[in-house]
Parts: C-alpha cells; sequence; structure tokens
C-alpha cells in the first residue's frame, strides 16, 4: 500500500534564507563569524548549501576573502565542483544579495528550520525504538527521548570565544550583580558567612559537602535546601538515605523550632503544638520536590531532575547522599565517578546548581586531628575534579564532650573554584538539628577544670575538755 501523493510531507527549510545567509556572506565575509555562532554547515537543507558555507568558514580560517575565483578554486580542488554546478550558481548568490543588513534574522530562519528537522528526526528514531527496543526496557526508551529532545536546545549554544568577547560577558556579570543592589549573585545557603565567601549557590556548579556521620551534614543539606526554598527557588531533594516522613520531620523541626526528639517521642510541652502549627504553614506551598528511594539509580536521578526541569519545577538539586547513588561499574571507585559525572552533567545541561553530600573515610577518626581534608573523600580523586566547590564539616564537641568550641560546627572550604579557600564556623542546634549564624559577641569557651583539693596537714586531734573541781574553779575565780 503506498501513501497518497498528498500525505507525503518535504522536510521544513526555507532555501530563500538560506541563499539569502550565503549571498550575504559573499557580499560581507566579515559577517563570518556572527553567523558561524547561530548555524552551523548541517543546518542548510540542500547539499550544495552546505558545501558553500563550508568553503567560506575554511577560507575565513586561513584569512581569504571568497568570491567567483577563489571559491570556484577550492570546489576544484576539492573535487566538488560538480556538487553546486559550477561557479555560475556562485555568481548568482552573489549579484542577487544587495546587502548583508538583515544576514542574521536569515541565519535565525535557517536555525529553526534546521531544529525542527532535527525534532522531526528524533521522534522517528524514538518510534522505530519503541517497536523495536532491541532489549532495552521502556524506561531507556523514555531516558533516549527525554534526553535527545533537550540536548535540542543545547545545539547551538555557542563553545568557542575569543578573550574579549570572555572579559566582556565577565563585565556584564559585575555590572549585574552591582545593579542587584548588593543582593547574593548565586542562591542563599542560610548561612552568611559561608555566603560570603562562596556568593552562593551557582548555577552550574557541583559542591559537594564531607563528614563522618553524625556530623549533621544531612542536616545542613535539608537547611540549604530549605532556605532556599523560601526564597522563592523551585528545589529538589534526592533522599536516599532517609524516607520522606523522616525528611518531612526535619523540615517541620526547622520551620517551627520544636525539639525534633520531642516530636518524634511524644513528649512536646506546653506552647508546642502552637508553634508546629506554625511551622505547617510557613512549610505550607514551599517548591520542595522529593525523590524517596533507598538507592536509586544514577539513571534514575538524572530522569527525575529532567523531568522536574521540564515542568518548571527544578531550579537546585540537593543529594544525599553521594555514594548512596548507583551507577555502572565493577568496583566503587568507578561508581562513585560515573555519579560524580552524571550529578556535573545534570548541573551543567539544566544549569542548575547541584549539592551532594559525601562520605568520608573511616581512618580519619585515627587521627589527632579529625577534622576531614578534601583527599578523605571515599573515592575522592574524581569527586575533587568533578566538583566546584568541595566544604567538609566537623564538630568538636562530638568528639570532646567539654570543647571550647560546643555548640559550633567548622566548615572549610577546601576547594572553591572561583575563588580561595576559606574557613567558617557556625551554630550548632542540635535540639532542632539546624546550623545558623553565630550569635553576635560569640568567644569561645574556656575548658573547664577540675578543681583539685588542696593538700592539707593531717588534723590534731582536739582535746577533750575535762570538769573542773571546787577548788580549781575558785582558784580560776580568784
Amino acid at each position: 500500500m503506498t501513501a497518497h501523493p498528498s500525505t507525503l510531507r518535504i522536510a521544513p527549510n526555507s532555501i530563500e534564507a538560506e541563499q539569502a545567509v550565503l549571498g550575504g556572506l559573499l557580499v560581507s565575509p566579515q559577517s563570518f563569524e556572527r553567523v558561524a555562532a547561530l548555524i552551523s554547515e548541517q543546518d542548510f537543507y540542500r547539499r550544495d548549501h552546505q558545501l558553500i558555507f563550508r568553503a567560506i568558514g575554511e577560507m575565513d580560517a586561513r584569512g581569504a576573502i571568497p568570491d567567483q575565483v577563489t571559491m570556484a578554486e577550492w570546489f576544484v580542488e576539492q573535487k566538488l565542483d560538480e556538487m553546486i554546478g559550477g561557479a555560475d550558481y556562485i555568481l548568482d548568490l552573489w549579484k542577487t544579495t544587495c546587502s548583508a543588513a538583515n544576514i542574521l534574522t536569515y541565519a535565525r530562519i535557517v536555525a529553526e528550520k534546521a531544529k525542527l528537522r532535527r525534532v522531526i528526526d528524533g521522534c522517528t528514531r524514538v518510534i522505530e525504538l519503541a517497536f523495536d527496543p532491541k532489549g532495552r526496557s521502556a524506561d531507556d526508551v523514555v531516558d533516549g527521548a527525554i534526553g535527545g529532545l533537550m540536548a535540542m536546545q543545547r545545539h547551538h549554544a555557542n563553545v568557542e570565544w575569543t578573550l574579549n568577547q570572555a572579559v566582556k560577558m565577565a563585565y556584564g556579570e559585575i555590572v549585574k550583580a552591582q545593579d542587584n543592589g548588593g543582593k547574593l549573585p548565586g542562591y542563599p545557603t542560610g548561612l552568611t558567612k559561608l555566603d560570603e565567601h562562596l556568593g552562593g549557590l551557582h548555577r552550574s556548579d557541583l559542591t559537594v559537602i564531607g563528614a563522618r556521620p553524625s556530623m549533621g551534614k544531612t542536616a545542613l543539606l535539608f537547611g540549604m535546601a530549605f532556605e532556599a526554598a523560601k526564597s522563592g527557588i523551585p528545589v529538589g531533594i534526592i533522599s536516599g538515605e532517609q524516607p520522606a516522613v523522616q525528611l518531612g520531620m526535619r523540615m517541620l523541626a526547622l520551620a517551627s523550632d520544636v525539639n525534633s526528639s520531642r516530636m518524634r517521642n511524644a513528649s512536646l510541652e506546653e506552647g508546642d503544638w502552637r508553634r508546629i502549627s506554625e511551622g505547617l504553614t510557613a512549610c505550607n506551598g514551599l517548591p520542595i520536590k522529593i525523590l524517596d528511594r533507598s538507592a536509586p539509580t544514577l539513571a534514575e536521578v538524572m530522569r527525575t531532575a529532567r523531568r522536574w526541569r521540564r515542568e518548571g519545577a527544578l531550579s537546585a538539586l540537593y543529594v544525599d547522599y553521594l555514594q548512596r547513588i548507583e551507577a555502572p561499574g565493577e568496583k566503587g571507585y568507578e561508581r562513585v565517578a560515573a555519579v560524580a559525572k552524571g550529578l556535573k552533567t545534570i548541573a551543567r545541561d539544566m544549569d542548575i546548581p547541584v549539592v551532594a553530600l559525601a562520605q568520608v573515610k573511616r581512618e580519619v577518626e585515627l587521627r589527632a586531628d579529625k577534622r576531614p581534608r578534601m583527599g578523605d573523600m571515599c573515592d575522592s580523586s574524581e569527586i575533587e575534579k568533578e566538583a566546584d566547590q568541595i566544604l567538609t564539616l566537623y564538630r568538636d564537641d562530638y568528639y570532646e564532650p567539654n570543647s571550647p568550641d560546643k555548640g559550633t560546627a567548622e566548615i572549610l572550604i577546601d576547594k572553591n573554584r572561583h575563588g580561595e579557600t576559606a574557613f567558617c564556623r557556625v551554630a550548632w542546634h542540635a535540639r532542632t538539628m539546624r546550623f545558623a549564624d553565630l550569635e553576635p559577641g560569640w568567644r569561645r569557651k574556656e575548658p573547664e577544670r577540675e578543681v583539685q583539693p588542696a593538700e592539707t596537714a593531717p588534723r590534731r586531734a582536739r582535746p577533750v575538755p575535762v570538769k573542773a573541781s571546787g577548788r580549781d574553779a575558785a582558784a580560776s575565780t580568784a
């Protein structure tokens, strides 16, 4: 059965716009750099137009001027002169173009038609794969389809710049930051000193926080997510360690300032119910999405993040924790490397900040100084490469109950791709599992010293008084 002629459709294209672009480049060769930032050789529908655009590009790279003579020589050298019908067609393009004033407008039309053709090609491949998945699961087919469509959004992102362009873009960012009235350029963490050092959490960055268990790294992560959501930023949380109900309990403790242990143990005090009600009101409507999976795969994390982003529900992603995510690889370091690269890919491709927790090696406990460093994270080499910022968290009172730093925590910025490394101290409120800024005027408490009893001479026995006789009493009276 053959298709009716009326059902056959030609792929989207604009021959007139392609001719206008090529003619404009022949008239104004200096426009090639700006045009090449919008379209590539493959964006032209006709094969001869692709070759002409390639020839102009190669001449531009050599510093030669494309005209009827040089272009004809190029096609002869490449043995492609028959592909364009000789030099006459090039001459026609040059003659029929009066000006290159609108060349960028025509280039955008060419780019738009090319994108529509890629959509058609991509959807056709998906349909064919759905009919014959070749052993792939339905989720893998869907992931491939979504990934391919999202890649089209990045197809023409410029990847080559001159230094002049780069510094102009940097200057624009400086001006934008100043025009913002001194507001934080990135997303807030909720900790003033940390925000001062980092400038907040920046889009396309991967930030990793490493600590030993019970240091409060999950509390730090959830606190950052809560603060961002309060600012109206759509947040996604990948909770591989704690179920959603426990995460909700932590968020409620943050919002209500009620002791989380009392909430869990049914030992609420007077006034707690009112604060819990206020906390519920504060949490209501916060833009937070949660993936509650004990050991999510990297593919699932990427698929979920794409869907949230597509729905407009994701501008920052928080992951608890990196080593908990399953990924391909026979050895632990291979899996961690794949997850680190995958999280960085999410940050770059979706243009969002990604914050991930990481476990620290047990060997740290054997050192005199138990403060973790960048190299102490489990399978750290690939994490060190991929992360833009690496923070480590330490609480001295976990090891020394009478520590002068009791009730505080140390955050070390061990790697900072955008600035210098730094150290900041923050307050730790254990009852609500919350980190906060230190109170003004905070000072380290001097360690309490045990008072040793003073050494004294043995007590001498007191003499026992003897009752005086009458004669002695009279004598003493006299």
